[in-house]
């Protein structure tokens, strides 16, 4: 190559290096930083009212117990709800499924309704609690209870929602569902069962809504904002028994390769040589995107450019364990069992690990590549229970659009996110009957309040109770 030719070229590629340097400037500066919503209103006399019936729904303990086949508590529930909610009694179909719910609203014409579903089981009340939790305790504007966030206090909102509707006469185009489970917290079949019933039945729906996301202020500390974060896609679940079997004997004289050093082996190995592959879902790109007016400017440069960036986030995503859930199957080893005895070398040892499914490496290739491992430390691997991950909602079709308009007209200036579900609802049983599934209890809360989830001092804000009801009475009349 000629000096001259040199010279072209040279000034030919820093041309293209500014003006790649110009575009990622460009797009990073385009955006602006949006307000947090104000947390600070007071409670309406409506808001009061309502709380006084989600106080009625929090004072029934109905705690579900995989241990247990008493059902008394769920249906006092029911009855309770039959008092609280008479006009759903009297006018909507109604099933019971060993303590669960479903009710059918019919429309005016055939066609694909939707689905509302929130359960009414709640996990134990244990430490960490000054009020008492099942007597839905009002004080400072909040109610607490185990429950009132989880998931008591959308249930409410869902059935005031219809319960308004049809006192004002509304008759939905297309028959409307709701389903509330007594075992979703255990994982247990009150969900499959209703699922199993609707299928068989024919039926299906344009979308369903199901807890998950919630109107959150700060969801992660660099944002400022309030958002809405749906979950458009939830992560297939399972749990394993991996099985070392040996000759046992004395522990006194132990050999290589026992049991539970094989074990030991093996979750050491898949902690420094994570098998699965880490790749950027679409919801957590658009969630990314939807985030990024509110990042400080040097990292708008990255969110605002994805195109090049791509692998420097997926670099960042791993050094967080709750955004690389997002984005990869996970393993997690939950329980182990051995010998019973202090000094005898287990002839059978196993640990329980729970994995839960990324769509892009789902159960049977993720389960492939754990059996693989497995085979190099002589392991078996049993599997206890298995679900698929949900198909993933677009955040551009029709469904997530009705939820985010929704949304935006009862939270004005809400920014509205999808995102990826790491947890379970009982949606995932419902996923035969339609493509789109979201997952979303419209209450605004503190980032203090959602860490109280499953913790000691549950609480909701009074406040928040009529927006939610709101929200459900503008899906029904949008769907």
């Amino acid at each position: 190559m000629s000096p001259l030719q040199g010279l072209i070229l040279g000034s030919v590629l820093g041309g293209l290096l500014l003006v790649l340097v110009s575009v990622v400037i460009v797009r990073a500066a385009r955006v602006k930083k949006r307000p947090p919503l104000d947390l600070s209103a007071r409670p309406t006399p409506r808001d009061e009212g309502y709380a006084k019936t989600l106080q009625a729904m929090i004072a029934l303990e109905t705690v579900s117990s995989a241990a247990s086949k008493d059902l008394t508590k769920f249906y006092a529930f029911q009855r309770e709800l039959e008092v609280l909610f008479p006009h759903i009694a009297k006018a909507l179909e109604r099933k019971d499924f060993s303590g669960s719910l479903l009710w059918k609203w019919k429309g005016q014409e055939k066609g694909a309704g939707i689905l509302l579903l929130n359960h009414f089981d709640v996990v134990e009340a244990t430490k960490g609690w000054k009020h008492d939790p099942f007597a839905g305790t009002i004080e400072d504007g909040l109610i607490y209870g185990r429950g009132a966030l989880d998931d008591k206090g959308p249930l409410f909102a869902m059935l005031e929602a219809v319960e308004e509707s049809l006192e004002e006469g509304y008759v939905p185009r297309h028959d409307v569902y709701l389903a509330s489970s007594a075992t979703e917290e255990i994982g247990g079949q009150g969900g499959p069962a209703m699922a199993a019933y609707l299928r068989k039945e024919g039926v299906r729906f344009r979308f369903l809504i199901d807890e998950g996301g919630a109107v959150v202020a700060h969801p992660f500390p660099f944002l400022g904002s309030t958002y809405a974060m749906v979950g458009t896609v939830e992560k297939g679940c399972g749990d394993l028994r991996i099985i070392a079997r040996g000759k046992g004997g004395h522990a006194s004289a132990p050999g290589k390769g026992t049991p539970l050093v094989r074990l030991g082996g093996f979750m050491a190995d898949l902690e420094k040589h994570y098998p699965f592959q880490t790749k950027l879902s679409p919801s957590f790109k658009e969630m990314i995107r939807r985030f990024s007016p509110d990042l400080p400017f040097r990292y708008r440069l990255v969110t605002e450019n994805l195109w090049l960036f791509g692998p420097l986030v997926k670099q960042v995503v791993l050094r967080v364990p709750q955004l690389a859930a997002m984005n990869r199957t996970t393993i997690a080893f939950t329980m182990a069992q051995g010998s019973e005895g202090y000094n005898v070398l287990p002839q059978e040892a196993s640990v329980v690990a729970n994995v839960r499914y990324i769509q892009h490496q789902p159960n049977d290739v993720s389960l492939a590549l754990l059996r693989k491992i497995a085979r190099k430390y002589a392991l078996e691997i049993e599997v206890l229970n298995d679900c698929p991950p949900s198909p993933r909602v677009d955040s551009q079709g029709e469904p997530f659009r009705i939820v985010e308009a929704a949304l935006k007209q009862i939270y004005p200036g809400v920014v509205v996110t999808p995102y990826v579900m790491t947890g379970n609802t009982d949606a995932r049983f419902y996923s035969l009957l339609t493509d789109n599934g979201l997952r979303i209890a419209p209450l605004l809360i503190s980032a203090d309040q959602m860490g109280r989830i499953h913790g000691g001092e549950e609480a909701i804000a009074i406040a928040s109770l009529g927006k939610a009801v709101d929200f459900y009475k503008e899906i029904l009349k949008k769907a």
